[in-house]
């Protein structure tokens, strides 16, 4: 007994990898763990809607998938003033600001202000009083580039549309990985990756020399949260084992050492080990409930 609370009193460093709701739902079941250091490595390619559009206007990294995590992370405690300003998105017909979110819009006048993207999601995640520290990938601009059989598709939204799997994937420009995304892989004990998108979501941050060098030397327990659902496309027709496959293809390296699963979906024929627990939220049963998701990742860390 005495060993065990030692283990809980210890302060775990812990890193999810990803994007969009499903970087968010494991972000804000680690942060209902108490006794960690929780970071999240953001994929910063995202091109369409506001992002997309602040994006193509400035010339800066993707902010959506960021504000998203800082949004929910947020929403876990009592709402303030700060929290429904960030929180806010402009209704489509006011005007030029129809459709932004206000969160990216203080995102990037913060990073005009601020010496690099880095101290501006500091300063918001102080302002917002989150206990987490929210890293992009990478704090230069980059898309998605995806390619088949000679066709290249390059953005995010148009890597999601192709009517089959690519054979590669990759981010133009070969851009670095930040030195916090690198620390935190580097420091963790338990890296988390996904769920999610798989190619817009959970892949970006991989492909980055950086950080796909730091993963793969990694001495922390490397988790894939197996998406509940199937994706939309071509992804949506592998099974389990064959994504797995696909994606240690794409990425050249063992990217994980065990998968989590709810108990409900066939994970057989896998090469890596499974661990397979009931994870669905009971008032929505395709999603990750929070606190059962929390409960299997406190196996991992305390185990």
């Amino acid at each position: 007994d005495g060993c065990r609370k030692g283990l809980k009193e210890k302060v775990m460093k812990v890193t999810a990898i990803g994007g969009g709701t499903g970087l968010s739902a494991t972000m804000c079941a680690l942060y209902s763990i108490e006794g960690i250091d929780l970071s999240a490595v953001v994929a910063t390619t995202d091109n369409g809607g506001s992002t997309g559009a602040i994006r193509r206007w400035a010339n800066c990294i993707a902010w959506g998938d960021l504000r998203h995590v800082i949004n929910e992370l947020s929403d876990m405690t009592l709402p303030t003033l700060q929290t429904l300003l960030f929180e806010h998105r402009f209704e489509k017909e006011e005007g030029e600001l129809g459709g932004h979110s206000l969160g990216n819009i203080i995102l990037r006048a913060l990073e005009t202000v601020a010496p690099r993207p880095q101290s501006a999601l500091d300063l918001v995640t102080h302002w917002l009083n989150i206990k987490a520290r929210i890293i992009p990938m990478s704090e230069v601009p980059a898309e998605l580039v995806a390619a088949r059989g000679g066709q290249v598709v390059t953005g995010e939204e148009e890597v999601d549309e192709m009517d089959e799997l690519p054979e590669s994937l990759m981010i133009q420009p070969r851009v670095p990985g930040t030195q916090e995304a690198i620390n935190a892989i580097e420091q963790a004990e338990l890296i988390v990756l996904g769920p999610g998108s798989v190619m817009t979501s959970v892949v970006p941050s991989l492909l980055v020399p950086d950080l796909a060098e730091r993963l793969q030397r990694s001495k922390a327990k490397r988790v894939w949260v197996q998406n509940l659902g199937r994706e939309a496309g071509p992804m949506g027709t592998l099974t389990p084992a064959q994504l797995h496959e696909w994606l240690g293809e794409v990425l050249g390296f063992e990217y994980c050492d065990v998968v989590l699963s709810d108990e409900s979906l066939d994970m057989s024929s896998l090469r890596v080990p499974v661990v397979q627990r009931p994870l669905q939220d009971e008032i929505d049963p395709t999603h990750y409930g929070r606190e059962p998701l929390a409960a299997a990742f406190r196996e991992f860390l305390y185990a």
